[in-house]
């Protein structure tokens, strides 16, 4: 035990050491960026079946270090040494074995991410157990091989929490009986552990331009320094680019919108309305009335149906302007525009239609309407 420890002890003394010490940079990633060391707990599990057949294993405690070498991005090399205690409860005796590994693994990475890395590990390694009650009462040794599943739990950017489970075989040596030379694979013990690791590199950095690199810039500033006759050059293209990309603009604006839209009032239509079909944003109500303040007076709630309002910037789609069809109607003794408009156009305030559609025949008096008068009126009354 005292000895694992003063091993334990070393090789932290060692990676502190290592830690400290300037690395020597590839590119922008030196030695220390790819590696971690890390400290962790075990509970072991022998599967030992003694002449009874049952499996006379207890749950048993372990601790060790670990240091890992990222060798690429899906491949690093695990160096360990543990301390296990392999404990086994057998009706007639008590059999201890305290037991010290060293190990070189593999881990391979089955996928790569900031916060979760799962990973399986394959390994070779040399096995030092001694019993303190049992068959033997010396130090043995054997070789080992191990393999196991574990996971990489991102906790900050230096520090991982490394869960994992491992199962270990013994080559050609019994711990709890005579070795048995007829098995090649003779004991295993089950391992669950829990780990944290800490990673001595930071983040790289840019390497910081040489010297010489310096004064070559400083003493040959024609290089750098443009002719004035280029730089006008280089600015009146830019210009040209900006106005062709503006002109580009306008042009798509243009097809996306009507710069202006006399919409009629349609009954029942008021100013939230309107601008929720037109301009899907009810909110535009205040701009319409700014746009028609003069037509609709001070109270925007009042507004009166076949009146024009002025729109601006209408997305073409909303817009759909029609092409006015008109038919010659003849005014008849007794007529007058609201009893045309309600006879033609069903409604007798479209009057004010059929009096701008016809403003020029009919002048500023529109009261009495002349017999034979003839009037242009709408197929269609409205323009959306």
């Amino acid at each position: 035990m005292k000895k694992l420890s003063a091993l334990l002890i070393l090789l932290l003394l060692v990676s502190s050491v290592l830690a400290g010490m300037p690395g020597e940079q590839t590119g922008n990633v030196n030695w220390k960026d790819k590696t971690q060391l890390g400290l962790k707990v075990n509970g072991n599990y022998y599967l030992a079946f003694m002449d009874d057949e049952d499996a006379d294993g207890l749950m048993s405690p372990g601790f060790g270090g670990f240091l890992d070498y990222r060798l690429t991005k899906n491949l690093s090399l695990n160096f360990g040494l543990e301390y296990n205690q392999i404990n086994l409860d057998y009706p007639t005796y008590q059999l201890d074995n305290s037991i010290i590994n060293a190990t070189v693994k593999g881990k391979f990475f089955i996928l790569r991410s900031k916060s979760f890395s799962p990973f399986v590990d394959l390994g070779l390694g040399v096995f030092s157990f001694t019993q303190e009650k049992g068959y033997f009462t010396d130090r043995q040794t054997s070789p080992i091989a191990t393999g196991g599943l574990g996971a990489e739990i991102a906790l900050s950017d230096k520090i991982n929490l490394i869960p994992g489970i491992a199962i270990t075989t013994t080559i050609n040596e019994d711990i709890d009986a005579l070795p048995n030379k007829d098995h090649f694979l003779d004991d295993q013990y089950i391992t669950a552990s829990l780990g944290i690791s800490f990673k001595l590199g930071g983040k790289a950095k840019k390497p910081t331009p040489e010297p010489e690199e310096v004064k070559e810039e400083v003493e040959k500033p024609e290089e750098v320094v443009e002719e004035p006759e280029e730089k006008a050059e280089e600015i009146e293209k830019e210009e040209e680019k900006a106005e062709e990309l503006e002109e580009k603009a306008k042009e798509e604006i243009e097809k996306k919108y009507y710069e202006k839209l006399q919409y009629m009032i349609k009954p029942n239509d008021y100013l939230i309305k309107i601008a929720g079909n037109i301009y899907e944003d009810k909110s535009m109500w205040n701009d319409i009335y700014d746009w028609n303040r003069d037509m609709i007076g001070d109270n925007p709630n009042l507004i009166y149906p076949f009146h024009e309002l002025l729109l601006k910037n209408v997305p073409v789609d909303n817009a759909n302007e029609l092409e006015y069809e008109f038919y010659n109607y003849e005014v008849k003794k007794g007529e007058t525009l609201w009893s045309v408009a309600a006879k033609e156009y069903g409604n007798p305030y479209a009057w004010i239609v059929i009096y701008r559609d016809n403003k020029n025949v009919l002048g500023d008096k529109c009261q009495n309407l002349k017999e034979g008068t003839i009037l242009k009126l709408r197929n269609q009354i409205f323009n959306k």
